[in-house]
């Protein structure tokens, strides 16, 4: 496992995720983690929130 920080590149892209996603209530958080996702190529996010299937990213589910 790693821990990933957020830099300011990934900052700088969270405002373009935000600019790309106008009609949708996507907060601040959850663009920088996009940002982080896409660098780190996931695209996969164990989560609740719908915000992350609108970006584009699947919603992780445990194999039967």
């Amino acid at each position: 496992m790693a821990i990933e920080f957020a830099a300011e590149s990934h900052r700088r892209r969270a405002r373009t995720w935000l600019d790309k996603l106008p009609d949708q209530a996507v907060t601040y958080t959850n663009a920088v983690s996009f940002a982080v996702m896409e660098v780190q190529r996931c695209a996969a996010a164990l989560t609740f929130d719908h915000d992350f299937l609108v970006a584009g990213f699947s919603r992780w589910t445990p194999e039967a």
